[in-house]
């Protein structure tokens, strides 16, 4: 579109104010055109700046300037397209935009500082140099009270955007200048006080990060900060009033500064906290008063709210939120922690009066039961949720001081409620209510402080229960439901600390509140129920059993989703308890729970708890069969056309498919293989969904495990036998080119394989090997590279000079040397990295056979030994930037055999148990036993001492086990690593003295130090 004459385009503007629609439409259309035209900028600058016109005219004007910024000023931003401003209509801009920051039209002053910070994110300082000086000397003269708060508004707007170098320049003028606006806060306005707050918050974050890398800095910091925390400290200490203004926005800037100077200038301000912290704490005693009677009891009106820049609101209840963040840094700092001793029992008392249910909360909750649960569930932004958080660090910092504290408070409070309950005040449950979420907030705490001293910890369990059982549940549920349904959450929480034979008098009105109308009650229901049945005797849970799945089955008739999680978490609690009772209602259970799983397989969350409730169920004897009866057909028909399948509800049936094989008997899980095997290989051989192919990998695993050799005699469906269609889904995950998202599992796989399979795929090996090599090297994500190590080293295990010779003859592609080097060399670096017993262990078991092997090819390799230190001074960042790194290149076998004294060293710094029954280092005064000279030909027979018969064992596992309970129940993983590393380099030291010499020679003493324990010589 041509460009429009600066007449043309207010008249467009001023279409867009016509009362009749068509013609705002087309002055819009047009607009929109004309914004991309060269010069358009240059025009709505000037209609901006032209205060002869209509503030409404001016106003659009500027925001359409700042839509023509975002849009085409600069190609770095995410809102960019074609064209861009020509560099003198920027110019032109630049130069005279500033001149409304001072427009005495406040909403025109605004939408220009707009303009202003968007341009200066990107052209400030290069292309605009002179915007900060001449904001800085409009703030410092304070001589234009409209040009001051424009300044300060721009500033704001991109003050955190600021280089360190224009930090380092400005913050020795700006900041104490915007002191002087902030204390000025009858001349100008809250809103730019607080403003004027925020820039100096922002330029001390910056400065504290510029601290280690400017010595200027910290002499500006330690000059700057106490006005800081002075002018912050008067803000906080003005109370809280009924009438009149609060500036809520400005308190809450300043409990940010305080909490910015606790938390990270707390050394060099350390005799100034006490100071700010009493302010705090005033405030905080003050403000529980008018809290109580504005927002627990609705008596009085704090409800207005400000908004800042970036939209955000405060209020009377987010400045309390802040607070609480402020005693939080106090809390949890080590340095000032102690200051909040003297006040432990009024602080504790006072943060449980915070934790009062508030009208509004009440309403909410009430109208809601899923806002209800997701706020109980998730660390909300209100000062409940603070004082929770509040309390847990005071009893974390404090323990039995806080724990005495919090047993005084909690009493007190229980009192008041009971002196208003006689005085027949309506609101008597609140205070009862807040001291029980106290006390059952910390109960982790306070349960860990009992046991370890019964004697000094002051809670009493079971009277608290008795008066909550006396007290709570049997008062009215329609009344009381808040009070009822926490007091059922705290006997969920503490139960645990009572004797058996005293939980199961909260069966009853447990079970009776399953079906109470009101949500808050039947919530807190499940909870309590869940919790019961852990700790109940089974034979005073039989009586209630069916009462409790009967309100459970109405509880998943009628809840929403969050009441729903917390059913199905309560009835699978149920169905563990007593399995005969649940096996006996399996008609109607299992027709419920499938249907909710394929109602909610969406869902990460309800779709977990269904299947883990048909898992619990699956588990029932007698129950399977007639649950896959009814499952698997509708899961066969799914899977056999995926296409049509929205998104998820594939991986959720396969992921559905093997909870209900893991615990099938040898001939369930047969049928269950020919039904849907082939399905399941189909969809993983042709999916490119990571989640897909990681639950088809997960059900052949299980497969794998159930059906073990059985598994070779299965028919299959397709020509292929299964061993070969499982071969080839490996050797497809394992290619390269796949991205590491497909291939996760594939390693997990390949294990269940190699431990239950593995005499029928030893024609395959060789090429797994290969393909595993090429595979690890491609790999970038770290969980495939150790699942695929873990499988490598239980190649090893297997026939570990097979494994050798087959990487020292292998290459792989794009890379140098053979795949023997690479590997050792991958796999020594990596091995730190690995997590779990059993993935360590059995890395340290293949590579002590590797050691032990002295194969010529691995003795030749070279590979990454330590790093070397190139620079005794300071490294910076920049300097380890610039500097490649150097290492150590060592043969292979001595960096084998530092791992191997590395893992003595950490087991004897972990405590681990030493060889032999003793401890690590218990026998350091003994020399090494000579090791039998029986030699190599035995791979498992090189691995010591009875390692024959153990992995013997491992080998001819058959158990039908959980899913993961091959790693669980392998020997591997309960081997004691000490004893079985020292008896290796015994072995290896007899065996293959100059070897042995040449290792401990390289690594050195300091290296060497764990085998003092073990060897003295060494």
């Amino acid at each position: 579109m041509a460009s429009v004459s600066l007449d043309e385009l207010v008249q467009l503007i001023q279409g867009v104010f016509s009362p009749g629609a068509e013609t705002r439409k087309a002055a819009e259309t047009s607009i929109s055109a004309v914004l991309s035209t060269a010069g358009v900028g240059v025009s709505l600058v000037t209609i901006t700046l032209d205060q002869c016109r209509a503030d409404e005219i001016r106003q659009l004007s500027a925001i359409l300037l700042k839509k023509v910024v975002k849009e085409h000023w600069s190609p770095e931003s995410k809102h960019f397209h074609e064209p861009v401003v020509h560099p003198q209509e920027k110019a032109f801009i630049r130069q005279i935009l500033p001149q409304g920051l001072g427009d005495k039209s406040a909403k025109t002053q605004t939408a220009v500082g707009l303009v202003v910070a968007t341009i200066a994110k990107w052209d400030v300082p290069d292309e605009w140099p002179q915007l900060l000086p001449a904001l800085l000397g409009v703030i410092q003269a304070r001589s234009n009270d409209l040009a001051v708060r424009g300044a300060v508004k721009c500033l704001s707007l991109f003050a955190d955007e600021l280089g360190d170098e224009q930090v380092a320049q400005m913050a020795p003028i700006l900041i104490p200048s915007l002191l002087a606006i902030a204390e000025d806060i009858s001349h100008y306005s809250v809103a730019i006080c607080q403003q004027a707050l925020s820039i100096i918050r922002h330029l001390l974050i910056m400065l504290s990060d510029m601290a280690g890398q400017r010595p200027e800095v910290a002499p500006l910091l330690q000059e700057q900060l106490p006005a800081c925390m002075t002018k912050a400290g008067s803000i906080i200490a003005e109370p809280i009033t009924l009438s009149g203004e609060n500036a809520w926005g400005l308190r809450q800037e300043a409990l940010r500064c305080a909490v910015l100077v606790i938390s990270t200038f707390g050394k060099m301000m350390s005799s100034h906290v006490p100071a700010l912290l009493l302010q705090c704490w005033g405030l905080f005693k003050q403000s529980l008063d008018p809290y109580e009677q504005c927002m627990v009891l609705d008596e009085g009106d704090l409800s207005e709210t400000e908004e800042d820049n970036e939209g955000n609101t405060t209020s009377f209840e987010t400045v309390i939120a802040q607070l609480f963040e402020a005693l939080l840094a106090v809390a949890d700092s080590a340095r000032f922690q102690h200051l909040l001793r003297p006040v432990l029992p009024e602080l504790i008392h006072t943060t449980i009066g915070y934790m009062q249910m508030t009208s509004l909360q009440e309403s909410t909750w009430t109208e809601d039961a899923e806002q209800y649960v997701a706020d109980e569930e998730e660390e909300t932004f209100s000062a409940r949720a603070s004082g929770e958080l509040l309390l847990d660090s005071i009893l974390t910092a404090f323990h039995l001081d806080a724990c005495r504290g919090l047993a005084q408070a909690s009493h007190s409070h229980l009192q008041h409620a009971d002196h208003l309950k006689q005085s027949s005040q309506e609101h008597w449950w609140r205070p009862r209510e807040a001291a029980i979420l106290a006390i059952g907030c910390v109960s982790p705490i306070l349960k860990d402080l009992h046991s370890a001293d019964p004697s000094s910890c002051p809670f009493d369990f079971q009277a608290l229960l008795d008066s909550i059982q006396q007290m709570d549940l049997s008062q009215s549920a329609l009344h009381y439901p808040f009070l009822i349904g926490r007091a059922l959450w705290a006997v969920s929480r503490l139960c645990q600390t009572i004797p058996a034979d005293h939980t199961a008098r909260f069966l009853p009105p447990a079970c009776a509140a399953l079906t109470c109308e009101a949500p808050a009650v039947h919530i807190g229901a499940c909870r309590a129920v869940a919790s019961l049945c852990k700790h109940c005797k089974s034979t005073a849970l039989q009586q209630h059993l069916p009462a409790l799945h009967q309100g459970l089955l109405q509880l998943l008739n009628t809840t929403g989703e969050e009441t729903l999680h917390l059913a199905l978490e309560c009835l699978t609690a149920v169905i563990k308890a007593d399995p005969s009772a649940a096996a006996a209602l399996e008609p109607q259970l299992s027709p419920k729970l499938l249907t909710l799983w394929s109602e909610h397989v969406h869902d990460p969350l309800l779709s977990i708890d269904a299947v883990e409730a048909i898992d619990a169920l699956a588990k029932v004897p007698g129950v399977l069969p007639n649950l896959q009866e009814r499952a698997v057909p509708t899961l066969v028909s799914l899977l056999q056309d995926p296409g049509k399948l929205a998104d998820g509800l594939v991986s959720g049936a396969i992921d559905l498919v093997s909870t209900l094989l893991a615990p099938s008997t040898l001939q369930q899980a047969q049928r269950m293989h020919q039904a849907l095997t082939c399905h399941v290989i189909s969809l993983a051989e042709h999916s490119d969904d990571a989640e897909v192919i990681r639950s088809c990998c997960t059900y052949l695993r299980i497969l794998v495990r159930s059906a073990q050799a059985d598994l070779l005699h299965w028919e299959s469906d397709r020509a292929e036998s299964t061993l070969q269609l499982l071969l080839g889904m490996v050797s497809h995950y394992l290619q390269p080119s796949l991205p590491d998202a497909q291939c996760y599992a594939i390693g997990q796989l390949l294990s269940a394989m190699l431990r239950h399979l593995r005499e029928a795929m030893m024609d395959a090996v060789p090429q797994l090997i290969t393909k595993l090599a090429v595979k690890l090297c491609s790999a970038q994500s770290l969980p495939l590279i150790m699942s695929l190590l873990v499988a490598l080293a239980q190649l090893v295990l297997l026939d570990a000079k097979t494994v050798v010779d087959i990487l020292a003859a292998s290459s792989i592609p794009g890379k140098d040397g053979n795949a023997l080097q690479l590997i050792l060399n991958l796999w020594t670096e990596r091995h730190g990295e690995l997590t779990g017993v059993y993935a360590i262990n059995i890395s340290i078991v293949a590579i002590a056979l590797l050691l032990a092997l002295q194969h010529p090819q691995v003795i030749s390799t070279q590979v990454k030994g330590w790093q070397i230190e190139t620079d005794t001074g300071i490294r910076t960042r920049s300097k380890a930037r610039k500097q490649q790194e150097q290492w150590v290149m060592l043969p292979a076998p001595v960096k084998l055999f530092s791992l191997l004294v590395d893992t003595v060293g950490e087991q004897q710094e972990g405590g681990g148990p030493g060889f032999n029954g003793r401890q690590a280092g218990d026998d350091e005064d003994e020399e090494w036993e000579d090791a039998s000279d029986g030699g190599l030909h035995s791979n498992l027979g090189s691995l010591g001492p009875g390692l024959e018969d153990v992995f013997a064992h491992n080998l001819d596992d058959d158990d039908d086990l959980e899913d993961d309970t091959d790693v669980q129940q392998d020997p591997i993983t309960s081997m004691d690593i000490l004893h079985f590393v020292a008896e290796q380099l015994k072995a290896f030291s007899a065996a293959h003295p100059d070897q042995f010499g040449a290792c401990c020679s390289q690594l050195g003493s300091d290296r060497l130090r764990p085998l003092k324990h073990l060897y003295p010589s060494a």
